[in-house]
C-alpha cells in the first residue's frame, strides 16, 4: 500500500469537504458571524482582490521562484476546454469548499464561543493556518507565495461575510485571468521583462491599493449579522 504520508494530504482533502457537506452537530455553535454585503461592497472586493493578485505577481516575478515544471504542464493543457474548465471554475470553487468552508471554518467552529481554552483557533489563526494548508497544495514556491497572500484575504473575506460564494467569485476571476494569460504570450512575456525596480515598485504599489480596497470592503459591510453554519 501506498505510504500514510502520501495519502495524508488526499485524506485531508477528502475529510474536510465531508466535513463541510455534512458538518457534525458540535459545529453547530455558529461561531463566524456572515455580514451583508453591498453591490459596492462586492465591487471593492472584486478589484481589490484582482490588483492585489496583480500586485503580488509582479512583485514576485524577479524573485524567479521554480515552479517545478508547473508552467509547462499548464500550457500543455491549454488546447482542452474540460482542462481548462478546471483550471478556471472547477478547481478554484473546489478548493473554496474546501479550504474556507471546510479547513478555515472547522477550525473556528472547534472553539467555543466565549471560552478561549476550549481548544480551536481564533478567526485570524484560523484565516492564517488555513491559507498555510492552500499555499502547501500547490506544492512550489511560484504558487505557494501567492496563494499564501490570496488566501489570506479569501479568508478574511469569508469570515466577515461567512459567503463562500463570494470567495469562490473572487478565486474563479484570479484563476480565469491567470488562464487567459496563457493565451496571451506577448502580455506575458512583457511582464515578466519588466525592469526589477519598476516591476517591484508597481507590485508593492498594487498590494497596497489591492488591500486597502480589500479593507474598504470589510469596514463596508452591513452591522446586522447574521449566523452562518
Amino acid at each position: 500500500p501506498p505510504p500514510r504520508s502520501t495519502l495524508f494530504p488526499y485524506t485531508t482533502l477528502f475529510r474536510s469537504l465531508a466535513a463541510t457537506l455534512c458538518p457534525p452537530k458540535k459545529w453547530q455553535a455558529r461561531i463566524v458571524k456572515g455580514r451583508p454585503v453591498s453591490a459596492v461592497g462586492w465591487g471593492m472586493a472584486l478589484v481589490g482582490f484582482v490588483v492585489l493578485s496583480l500586485g503580488t505577481s509582479l512583485m514576485l516575478s524577479p524573485v524567479g521562484m521554480d515552479d517545478r515544471g508547473m508552467q509547462k504542464i499548464f500550457e500543455g493543457m491549454k488546447d482542452s476546454g474540460t482542462c481548462l474548465f478546471l483550471m478556471a471554475v472547477a478547481g478554484p470553487v473546489f478548493e473554496e469548499i474546501v479550504f474556507r468552508e471546510g479547513v478555515l471554518r472547522q477550525l473556528v467552529h472547534s472553539r467555543r464561543r466565549n471560552d478561549p481554552t476550549s481548544g480551536g483557533l481564533t478567526l485570524l489563526w484560523a484565516t492564517v493556518v488555513s491559507a498555510l494548508c492552500f499555499a502547501l497544495v500547490h506544492d512550489n514556491l511560484q504558487q505557494a507565495v501567492p496563494a499564501f497572500i490570496l488566501g489570506l484575504a479569501l479568508g478574511l473575506c469569508y469570515c466577515r461575510t461567512g459567503n463562500i460564494v463570494m470567495c469562490s467569485v473572487l478565486h474563479v476571476v484570479n484563476n480565469s485571468m491567470a488562464v487567459g494569460l496563457m493565451f496571451l504570450p506577448q502580455l506575458n512575456d512583457a511582464m515578466e521583462n519588466l525592469p526589477t525596480p519598476f516591476s517591484i515598485g508597481l507590485g508593492s504599489l498594487c498590494v497596497v491599493i489591492g488591500a486597502l480596497m480589500l479593507i474598504c470592503m470589510y469596514l463596508m459591510t452591513g452591522s446586522k449579522a447574521k449566523k452562518v453554519s
